[in-house]
């Protein structure tokens, strides 16, 4: 049975499991799909969503024990889970969404909170439009199997900490071979190793300013021959396989390393300035 949201600007809550082809179609502009801790919802056919996303503005929540799944016997990944509109659209995800996500056109918004419960694959394409994907980090999970495709026009990818104290996430590990069609990389307030992160205009590392905030970033194989790397009081290694054209540096303390051996070669096209403060430089 397919549910229709057609009611502009309503919020509505599923708590319990809803199958259909789709389960659901949001028809109305503004409208808010929460899919709680109970919800399920799940597609019946290979061909439609379980989710279909067909007006401006709408908003999907798809909270902690909440599932949202495909129709997909045959386990090959292409079944749509949900199914955006060609305007804006915004999905935000911190349970298990099993299936493609498909947001079409317009300026959308993919938020992933991944847990440990909910580290499964996961494919999503942004589609036209300038759209943002953004990772946040909780704990140490890795956020590994994600297909991300930011599709045509300017995209953002967004790596950030989820917490609210000062200081740095440790430990993130993220393998970017798996992200393809982004133009804009930021990292915020996160400490680790960046692998595959390539085909950038432009890298900005952002911080939040607190006292301890000095992270350490190790770009490994990521290839940005046109991008300016932005720094923000960060210790920052240009690894093995990495190539950026300019480091552009702060007023505070900046410390730039690069380090290559018989497995790669780090390069810079351009040139480094690290401006003012207590800036470090290493060639390893």
């Amino acid at each position: 049975m397919t549910i229709t949201l057609s009611t502009v600007g309503e919020t509505f809550s599923v708590d319990n499991r809803v199958e259909g082809a789709p389960a659901y179609r949001i028809t109305a502009a503004g409208v808010r799909l929460i899919n709680t801790e109970r919800g399920r919802i799940i597609a019946t056919s290979s061909d439609q969503p379980a989710i279909s996303m067909e007006a401006a503005g709408g908003t999907i929540e798809n909270l902690l024990g909440g599932i949202i799944r495909s129709f997909d016997p045959n386990f090959t990944g292409t079944a749509l889970a949900i199914r955006g509109s060609v305007v804006a659209d915004l999905v935000d995800n911190a349970g298990l969404i099993a299936g493609r996500v498909a947001l079409l056109a317009g300026d959308d918004l993919f938020v992933h909170r991944p847990t440990d419960s909910s580290m499964f694959g996961m494919s999503v394409d942004l589609g036209e439009g300038e759209d943002r994907f953004q990772l946040f980090y909780s704990a140490l999970n890795q956020a590994q199997n994600l297909l991300i495709e930011g599709g045509t026009g300017f995209d953002t990818l967004s790596l950030q900490a989820s917490f609210s104290e000062n200081g740095f996430r440790p430990g993130v590990q993220f393998g970017g071979q798996s992200v393809t069609n982004f133009e804009r990389l930021e990292v915020g307030r996160l400490s680790g190793n960046f692998t595959g992160l390539s085909g950038f205009q432009e890298i900005v590392l952002t911080s939040a300013g607190g006292s301890n905030d000095f992270g350490y970033i190790n770009f490994v194989d990521s290839n940005n021959p046109l991008a300016d790397l932005q720094l923000a009081g960060n210790f920052v290694t240009i690894g093995l396989g990495s190539t950026f054209r300019n480091v552009i540096g702060t007023s505070g303390a900046d410390v730039l390393e690069m380090r290559s051996s018989q497995f790669g070669t780090a390069v810079l096209t351009g040139s480094a300035d690290l401006g003012d403060g207590s800036d470090g430089f290493r060639i390893d």
